[in-house]
């Protein structure tokens, strides 16, 4: 259960708004798909409260929906961070969405028991002392989509002189032009 504190852009409906930024958050699309079925549909995020003169809106998403570790099985806070309040804030038709509370069922919150890496770990990955091993720097190369290797291995060798790890955007696999091997 996620709630919001969400203001439609003007002219827009309310209810409307608040059911749009759910589907966004959830199993919805912006085109119709023939892949939709009875499953999909049950694993909708639903609007279940709404104050427009407060700008409240409150949300509930099946568990079902947020990733798991695949190494563990635990839960993981970036997927249920870029549900709750990923997608939804570039929508169209919303001026603003804010989280101001969630709830998670005990059973589920357990799945969270705490990070499977801590930063001593990264300090030891990074072959640093354990103790103090001072500020771990990473960052997402930009933009997402679109860089070929060369660029995109320029980009991370400037960013490697002072920082400490890359991560890639999560659009970016193994595009035609830009081969997962050939960047590594």
């Amino acid at each position: 259960l996620v709630a919001y504190i969400m203001k439609p852009k003007a002219g827009y409906d309310y209810l409307a708004t608040a059911a749009h930024f759910a589907a966004e958050s959830s199993t919805g699309t912006n085109v119709n798909v023939c892949t939709t079925d009875d499953f999909t549909k049950s694993v909708d995020a639903l609007v279940y409260y709404i104050d427009p003169d407060n700008e409240e809106m409150k949300i509930a998403y099946p568990t079902l929906l947020f990733d798991r570790n695949i190494t563990d099985g635990r839960g993981m806070m970036c997927s249920f961070l870029t549900l709750a309040i990923g997608n939804n804030q570039g929508m169209g038709d919303v001026e603003y969405g804010k989280i101001y509370d969630f709830y998670l069922p005990p059973a589920f919150l357990r799945l969270y028991d705490e990070p499977s890496v801590n930063v001593e770990d990264m300090w030891r990955i990074l072959g640093r002392g354990t103790t103090n091993g001072g500020l771990v720097v990473g960052t997402i190369i930009k933009p997402k989509l679109g860089l070929q290797p060369k660029p995109f291995g320029e980009a991370c060798y400037s960013f490697w002189q002072g920082g400490d790890f890359i991560k890639n955007d999560e659009p970016q696999g193994n595009q035609v032009f830009c081969q997962m091997n050939e960047c590594i």
